[in-house]
């Protein structure tokens, strides 16, 4: 294991941007996997060095402890989740990848933990490689499949989608009168219905907001319902990931107020007050300061509806897109 300064300077130019701010809240290698592992959400970091003498970082793994309190997810109770993984390319497939998994896994396993899990992009340049790292053969499972867009709020593109998607809400929602709100903060009634709902799937259900702790990152002031009179018809979760980030984790409408421009209704009025507030209430004025920058969505792959608007609408446009297979290891009791 590295310390947080060992993986904040020697191994940062072995992670992505996005995750290096993370690097800081490393817990320190003279720790015991145990009292690791007991906290309610730590991260872990493993590193490999080149065996000259300059001992040049050559291999880097960045991963989370989770501590499962979600009723949907019945992956485990606590789990390993691999976050990044990366080898400099002169020193790929000479098993510094394995070696470093293969620690992470031995942690796991002594800090009491029931398995491991990755969400693995099966669309990169080095997707062949992770899917051998990752076989079944190796005792991976696949668990789900979901897609991963990142979209740059400040091109033309999306501004321009933005206003055409307002338009449309506003159209629609004098033809069939439904309303977006702030999703409520407790548990209410309507809300309480559609989470028992047996024909909503559990990659859908909503959530109870006063339940989830500050660590999970939702963001309930851009978290959104849809309502028709007193029914709740779709609901939109956000959650903080990164400085300028915004991800969409979880967005369902009813089939029929699909059909009723629903899903266009919550996604327009969550990027609108998270992207561009000062536009936010009707506005098509654009030019104003963005508070996010960007919006990542992600959406399990059985959800039809979003995954055929989205490549419709956001993939022409959007600056990342990626076919996420999501993979667990349980260990054996």
């Amino acid at each position: 294991m590295l310390s947080a300064a060992e993986a904040t300077f020697d191994f940062r130019t072995l992670t992505v941007k996005a995750l290096r701010p993370l690097l800081f809240e490393i817990k320190n290698h003279y720790q015991s996997s145990e009292s690791v592992a007991k906290n309610k959400k730590n991260l872990v970091a493993f590193g490999v060095n080149s065996p000259e003498k300059d001992k040049e970082p050559i291999g880097f793994l960045l991963a989370s402890i989770n501590h499962n309190t979600s009723e949907e997810d019945s992956r485990w109770k606590s789990g390993l989740e691999i976050l990044s993984l990366a080898v400099k390319k002169p020193w790929r497939k000479q098993r510094v990848a394995t070696s470093l998994l293969h620690a992470s896994i031995q942690f796991a396993k002594s800090a009491g933990l029931c398995g491991c899990c990755i969400d693995q992009p099966t669309t990169t340049g080095f997707a062949s490689a992770l899917e051998h790292l990752f076989s079944e053969k190796r005792g991976w499972c696949l668990s789900s499949e979901s897609v991963i867009f990142t979209l740059d709020c400040s091109t033309s593109g999306i501004i321009e989608l933005q206003k055409r998607f307002q338009l449309a809400s506003l159209h629609q929602q004098r033809q069939w009168g439904w309303h977006v709100e702030q999703y409520p903060s407790a548990l209410t009634p309507a809300l309480k219905s559609r989470l028992l709902d047996p024909n909503i799937p559990k990659w859908a259900r909503p959530i109870d907001l006063s339940q989830f702790p500050e660590s999970d990152q939702v963001l309930p002031t851009h978290c959104r319902i849809l309502r028709v009179e007193n029914d709740i018809v779709g609901w939109l979760i956000a959650f903080h990931a990164g400085e300028d980030l915004i991800r969409y984790g979880k967005i369902w409408v009813d089939n029929l107020w699909q059909k009723r421009g629903g899903l266009v209704a919550l996604l327009t009025d969550a990027v609108q007050a998270a992207h561009y507030p000062e536009s936010y209430g009707g506005s098509l004025n654009f030019t104003s300061s963005i508070k996010y920058k960007r919006g990542c969505c992600s959406f399990a792959r059985e959800n039809i509806a979003m995954r055929k608007f989205s490549e419709k609408n956001f993939r022409p446009v959007s600056a990342h897109w990626v076919d996420i297979a999501t993979k667990t290891l349980r260990f054996k009791a």
